[in-house]
């Protein structure tokens, strides 16, 4: 039952994106491999794609220039041909380092194009040297790339799409590439790399409430999970993990529930303890280099306070500012160089890209990694010219992309038609974004009207 346990949480810890992750820093496989290479060991599992390269620079200069002469090769792709007669979106992924591959948006009358952002998959630098270097992973550097791939297709003007960390280099295109730009939606915001993003005290708050309101019979289940040194963190990995998804706070306590039915034989044991940390941290990885250099530069991660879990201490939570931790975070990112003096180490804020085209904001108000007051911020201060906030009640962190896209390796279930028409109209509401127009009140009806959970939207010309 252990086991059974230990698997399906993994199953569940999956879910989070590579910015979560206790991510290592060597390479993903023991020989070094080329993006290149990467592409050709997995032609089989990207059937579906139309890819192709661009050649980018490994360095820029503040006008875009290549600095070295040196370039990495950038791989990109649509699932389907390219058509210039219809509307282009690009699609940046979150993570960082995160992959795209074995997903898509559905958006017929679109094309979708989506990268490998530099450092990850099909896009990893040519040697172990190059991706290494911290000098050839930024966020800027993601969003000039992109613009690369605009030019090779020959898009004189596209709509921006970034999810999580993809709202940081999403931003700073719009900002750079603002005539290239129709328009810019963004979900799952990231405001601010700082150590608010990390420890996130309106996550704190939802954690804390959720445990103070619960039923003694259902702490004792906390507690019973939370046992040992080892699994002080656990229950704030779990529930973590669920913030990812719709209506939370409702599937946690189903969670506990289960559990305690599950492990009514051994709740009146005197210990009850399990560690799944070090499988966690395991499946979480996704591109780690990418991850470790960009969280390192431009997102705390020297900061001893840049921890996402909490420790539970018997009555409530507190923040983990374990040494530990932060020992790891330094190892990791010592080997691309970098140290808290570094003078490459610029940490993200977006006030540093004001935005002056059509921008619209998708956020779940308990999204558990990037929480609503950084979506808020980023709409108050940062979008200069129309723009729309659209906050979905209990939503966790893709509350339009669960909505809008499916896997291409896992057959689509059936659908009732209650929930193809949430889906329609969910898609509806999104290319009314990318196109820049305001989503009207009858549309957001007909949206809640479908759907369980609530929109509600404040705007601004």
């Amino acid at each position: 039952m252990i086991h059974l346990f230990k698997a399906s949480i993994a199953a569940v810890l999956t879910l989070t994106l590579a910015i979560l992750a206790n991510a290592e820093t060597s390479p993903d496989t023991p020989t070094y491999l080329s993006g290149m290479q990467v592409c050709d060991l997995t032609q089989s599992k990207r059937q579906q794609e139309l890819g192709f390269y661009i050649q980018a620079p490994l360095k820029y200069s503040t006008d875009g220039l290549d600095l070295t002469k040196k370039t990495v090769s950038i791989y990109a792709w649509t699932l389907k041909p390219f058509q210039p007669d219809l509307p282009s979106m690009i699609y940046f992924v979150g993570g960082p380092g995160g992959s795209a591959h074995e997903f898509e948006i559905n958006l017929p009358n679109w094309n979708v194009v989506y990268f490998d952002q530099r450092g990850t998959a099909c896009s990893r630098f040519d040697n172990e040297n190059d991706s290494l270097n911290a000098d050839y992973y930024s966020s800027e550097y993601i969003a000039r790339d992109a613009d690369l791939i605009r030019e090779h297709l020959q898009i004189k003007k596209w709509s921006v799409y970034g999810h999580s960390y993809g709202t940081v280099p999403a931003t700073i295109y719009a900002h750079l590439f603002s005539s290239s730009s129709q328009a810019l939606v963004l979900e799952g915001v990231i405001f601010n790399g700082g150590v608010e993003l990390w420890q996130a005290h309106r996550r704190f708050k939802i954690l804390q409430n959720f445990y103070q309101h619960l039923p003694d019979d259902l702490k004792t289940v906390v507690q019973k999970i939370s046992e040992g040194p080892s699994n002080q963190y656990t229950f704030s990995q779990i529930t973590f993990s669920f913030m990812y998804m719709d209506d939370s706070i409702e599937q946690i306590k189903n969670y506990l529930l289960n559990m305690k039915e599950v492990y009514k034989d051994v709740l009146s044991k005197e210990t009850f303890g399990f560690d799944i940390h070090s499988d966690a941290t395991t499946l979480l990885q996704s591109s780690p280099n990418n991850y470790t250099a960009l969280t390192c530069r431009e997102l705390s991660a020297l900061d001893q306070r840049a921890n996402f879990y909490y420790r539970f201490t018997g009555n409530g939570f507190e923040f983990n500012t374990s040494l530990d931790d932060l020992q790891q975070r330094l190892d990791g990112c010592k080997k691309f160089g970098l140290s808290p003096e570094d003078s490459r180490v610029k940490i993200y804020n977006a006030l540093n890209f004001s935005i002056h085209i059509p921008t619209t904001y998708l956020q779940g108000t308990t999204d558990g990694a990037t929480t609503a007051g950084q979506a808020v911020q980023h709409f108050k201060k940062i979008a200069q010219s129309q723009k729309q906030l659209l906050i979905k009640i209990n939503g966790g962190h893709k509350p339009n992309l669960d909505l809008i896209s499916h896997s291409t390796y896992e057959s689509q279930k059936p659908e009732d038609e209650k929930t193809k028409l949430l889906k329609k109209t969910q898609t509806q509401i999104f290319e009314q974004a990318l196109q820049g127009n305001i989503i009207s009140n009858e549309l957001l009806k007909s949206l809640n009207s479908a759907s369980s959970l609530k929109w509600v939207k404040t705007q601004s010309h």
